[in-house]
């Protein structure tokens, strides 16, 4: 009885998947210095409509997380999201998008996604704030989950102090994330105490500034 269970949830997580994190009605910021194209349909080959510039902010019109079939763009996973921009509708690659508005004075703040081979089935997302706190998504390898905390900058490196989580995590107040900063990267160096969590704390991941 209780594998038929497991089966039933099982299947209904998978059909389920392909439409995780639904979302709208947010304010998103373009991130590249070059601005990001707002396409007809959600495809890199549809018409271009118009070139929304860096920085400019634009309102989420209807975003679909297909978890498992995410596409990567010069480097960067993410999905196609419809969006306003003024009077404009249309599509952009929301990993050119970032919920942080860019703040150059502060290069280290801004929003990170994870570059492994899994990225495309489940990205984990890491927030950077001007305030000197953080928000991560973690990948929990079964699911996801949040931390937050406050962070401090020593030259090339940025370590993260754990503070809350909605998740367990053993000794949580004594967790520190030690990153190397590299320029559009962050890579992780160390988990101190030397534990795992989920299973994004891996030597040397990756994670991209978006």
């Amino acid at each position: 009885m209780k594998r038929n269970k497991f089966l039933i949830f099982y299947i209904t997580f998978i059909l389920l998947l392909p439409l995780m994190l639904l979302s709208k009605n947010k304010s998103l910021f373009v991130t590249p210095k070059s601005g990001v194209s707002l396409h007809k349909n959600n495809s890199a080959d549809s018409k271009i409509l118009y070139i929304i510039p860096f920085n400019s902010k634009i309102n989420l019109i209807e975003q679909k997380v297909y978890i498992n079939d995410m596409v990567t763009v010069k480097g960067i996973p993410g999905n196609w999201i419809k969006v306003q921009y003024g009077n404009k509708l249309g599509y952009v690659f929301d990993g050119f998008l970032s919920e942080i508005k860019i703040d150059e004075r502060v290069p280290i703040v801004g929003e990170y996604i994870m570059v492994t081979d899994l990225t495309k089935y489940n990205p984990s997302q890491l927030f950077i704030y001007k305030d000197k706190t953080f928000k991560y998504y973690i990948n929990l390898c079964h699911g996801f989950g949040i931390v937050r905390g406050t962070y401090h900058v020593d030259g090339k490196t940025i370590k993260l102090k754990i503070k809350s989580s909605d998740f367990n995590i053993a000794k949580k107040d004594k967790v520190e994330l030690v990153f190397q900063i590299d320029k559009n990267y962050l890579r992780l160096q160390a988990v101190i105490p030397d534990e795992s969590i989920g299973c994004d704390f891996m030597p040397e991941t990756l994670f991209i500034k978006k």
